[in-house]
């Protein structure tokens, strides 16, 4: 059909029911997109203050769909009228409206869950997280199995292409298999350069960690250096104490910092004593096994942390300071071995955290559980992902 010049097109009026499913974009709101579809600024907003009572429609993510219903309104011309409306979320939740006369009933209908084991298995082309994202492990998982083996592996010189990743993992699922959570990790291996470092998640007398094939934490060692961003400005040794104006033996490290600098505890262990301690001033101490712990001296405040508790290596026990006998802002760090303080420069301190007896019985049959687990479970490769 020729249009003629000028000639004005009129546009095709909508045909109710109107079924639409909408997308929700970057600066989209939910009273703008209803807006958008000739629903008049009263009812759109009616439509939103009735969403509340389940959902708070500001939380909308782009991506989200959200299918709706609209009727040709009674009062009005050219205007449109919400029949209902569905928005799903990203638990794979519904929430549910629907015009009831003047009102709205409003429900949240959840989806059913169940935990499935999966087996995910990834080739490095490019890197190592790529492997990960095709083989379907979510970013969270890859973040905790490189914590895991960062003790190990070298991640800027190990990796290269050809290696593999698989983990076994739980996921929730719907019956139609539609992801809507993910569980622990359970299970994880790298294959590098041919050889093959598994890695199994154990809940032991003192809590969950990982450990290698044979019962061992994969943890091996103390951390050096407890604080980031710091300079030594004092070693362990004979010194010219700047306060006491004498030569004393210096039996730690001092590392300068500025106040408030985040201190981390230098293994797992027990916090044995949380208190000002006479020239330490805030002073903690933890007992990592029989033989070593670890003492922290001068701390702006402690960490939320409790005396009698457990710790994880790199946790944040307390923040920098000067408390105490100290000229300046620095953490002051002790070794100590069976009770005497010895140079924490020195070398790697083994903390040699293996299971034995029972738990290592234990250890062995969960061992054994992941093993059958795996046989039985499809190896989910980067191809069989992208096809779904």
């Amino acid at each position: 059909m020729v249009v003629a010049a000028n000639t004005p097109i009129v546009p095709t009026a909508p045909k109710y029911p109107l079924e639409m499913e909408l997308k929700v974009e970057n600066g989209d709101t939910l009273v703008g997109m209803l807006l958008a579809n000739n629903v008049p600024s009263n009812d759109a907003h009616n439509v939103v203050e009735a969403l509340r009572r389940e959902f708070n429609p500001r939380s909308l993510k782009v991506g989200q769909k959200i299918s709706i219903t609209l009727a040709r309104h009674e009062t009005l011309a050219d205007a449109a009228a919400v029949k209902d409306l569905a928005i799903k979320l990203p638990n794979l939740s519904t929430v549910e409206l629907k015009a009831a006369g003047d009102t709205f009933s409003v429900a949240a209908i959840k989806a059913e869950l169940k935990d499935n084991a999966y087996r995910g298995f990834g080739k490095v082309k490019t890197s190592l997280f790529q492997a990960g994202y095709d083989a379907g492990i979510p970013g969270g998982a890859m973040g905790e199995v490189v914590q895991a083996f960062s003790y190990d592996v070298d991640f800027q010189r190990d990796i290269h292409p050809g290696d593999t990743i698989e983990v076994l993992l739980d996921r929730k699922e719907t019956s139609e298999g539609h992801v809507g959570g993910y569980g622990n990790v359970r299970y994880a291996a790298l294959t590098l350069n041919g050889k093959k470092h598994e890695i199994f998640r154990f809940k032991d007398s003192y809590g969950v960690a990982w450990y290698d094939a044979k019962g061992n934490s994969v943890k091996k060692s103390l951390l050096r250096t407890p604080i980031n961003a710091a300079r030594i400005t004092s070693g362990f040794g004979m010194r010219h104490h700047p306060i006491l104006g004498y030569s004393k033996m210096h039996q730690g490290v001092d590392f300068g910092a500025t106040t408030g600098t985040p201190i981390m505890a230098a293994g797992d262990g027990i916090v044995k004593i949380k208190a000002w301690q006479n020239g330490y001033g805030n002073f903690v101490q933890i007992q990592h096994n029989a033989t070593y712990s670890t003492a922290y001296g001068h701390m702006s405040r402690f960490g939320n942390i409790q005396q009698g508790a457990r710790v994880k290596q790199g946790q944040v026990i307390g923040y920098v300071g000067a408390t105490g006998r100290a000229t300046g802002p620095h953490l002051h760090y002790e070794v100590r071995a069976n009770g005497h303080q010895v140079n924490p420069a020195a070398r790697q301190f083994n903390l040699n955290n293996g299971l034995s007896g029972a738990q290592l019985a234990k250890f062995n049959a969960t061992k054994q559980s992941v093993s059958s687990e795996l046989a039985s479970l499809k190896r989910t490769t980067p191809a069989v992902v992208a096809s779904r």
